[in-house]
């Protein structure tokens, strides 16, 4: 805690939040089973998988990944959030309404 008595500000993801999204980045679909990312980062890069699921779950609070847990780590999924859709024109508006109408 600082002088007035506040917890410091992450600055943040850590390394290996960073590395669990770069992960899912790479991969096909933008998603992994948690079993396939825990064995990569835990063989590959030699992290606990406590600490693993912990990235995970800290990633998911934030919204930057979705977690959906299953019975087991191989039934359980994380994936990045899809890319935001761009916005509807005004002619697509209009064409959308008139769509309507008729």
């Amino acid at each position: 805690m600082d002088a007035q008595g506040r917890r410091p500000l992450s600055r943040g993801p850590g390394r290996l939040q960073r590395a669990v999204i770069a992960e899912l980045g790479a991969s096909d679909g933008l998603r992994l089973s948690r079993g396939s990312l825990e064995e990569t980062l835990v063989t590959r890069d030699g992290h606990d998988p406590s600490n693993v699921l912990r990235a995970i779950r800290g990633l998911a609070r934030t919204r930057r990944v979705a977690l959906s847990e299953g019975r087991s780590v191989e039934d359980s999924f994380v994936a990045l959030p899809s890319p935001a859709r761009t916005p509807l024109s005004d002619y697509e508006i209009r064409a959308l309404l008139a769509e309507v109408k008729r």
